[in-house]
């Protein structure tokens, strides 16, 4: 099954299965995840949402290593968190004792998020409804018809052809700017932010001082791999690709 996610590379393939998956999957739909790290909590399905998703399938890589680094009662952040399948996941895992926080600017992202985290009985999960960027403002923010290709509108989308539905103005924060706020400091990191790497490690400066976070970046392009590589190493991590998908930098503090 963790194969499908190399099927959905295959446009045709991946049409024709998303059809069959919207009708099963249809908007509101509340399931039981029966399989993968999900495994028995509650989902609420959208069809904006990638198939892999509610079959709990999803990224199988990122999510066997964003395991092996969490832990109970510690903080997660996901930072670019989309429809919350890592931050349900990180919930599970750190459980009450621990907190995750979900960073994500799309309205209607962030609440079906929210009522996820209602359903699953995760009070220790927070949503923060902002994009995260080096500093605190606002910004343009393009929502694609492939919901995952949303991104902050003044970063290019080198690694997918844009189409874009809506922009909106979203709020924006530096993680430095939310970790002195809030008093707290995520052991784990995961950065999925279509285009903006640079700007939240920019907005990041003292967390990377500390070299206390563990940190997964998605890259979006072979120049911000090779950026954001250069930032962690120079920031004394030790850096390497994810197997398989070279551009998932995986950082740990030396």
């Amino acid at each position: 099954m963790w194969n499908l996610r190399y099927l959905g590379k295959s446009k045709p393939l991946r049409s024709v299965v998303k059809k069959a998956f919207s009708l099963l999957f249809y908007n509101g739909r509340v399931i039981k995840i029966r399989r993968g790290p999900l495994k028995g909590l509650t989902w609420k399905c959208s069809t904006h949402q990638q198939f892999w998703m509610p079959l709990g399938i999803y990224e199988k890589e990122t999510a066997s290593w964003l395991l092996s680094q969490l832990s109970e009662g510690g903080v997660f952040f996901d930072v670019g968190a989309n429809y919350g399948y890592f931050t349900l996941m990180g919930g599970s895992v750190v459980g009450d004792g621990g907190k995750v926080f979900s960073f994500e600017p799309i309205p209607t992202n962030s609440q079906i998020i929210k009522e996820m985290a209602m359903m699953n009985g995760f009070a220790h999960v927070k949503i923060v409804p902002v994009a995260v960027s080096e500093a605190a403002g606002t910004v343009e923010f393009a929502v694609e018809t492939n919901n995952a290709n949303s991104h902050i509108a003044s970063f290019e989308l080198p690694h997918a052809s844009s189409n874009v539905l809506e922009t909106v103005s979203v709020q924006t924060i530096s993680l430095d700017e939310f970790c002195e706020e809030n008093t707290v400091f995520p052991e784990v990191i995961k950065c999925d932010v279509e285009g903006a790497e640079v700007a939240v490690l920019s907005g990041a400066k003292m967390l990377l001082e500390k070299k206390k976070s563990k940190w997964i970046i998605s890259t979006h392009s072979k120049e911000l791999e090779e950026r954001c590589r250069k930032i962690m190493e120079e920031a004394d991590y030790f850096v390497e690709g994810l197997e398989g998908f070279h551009h998932e930098l995986l950082c740990v503090p030396r």
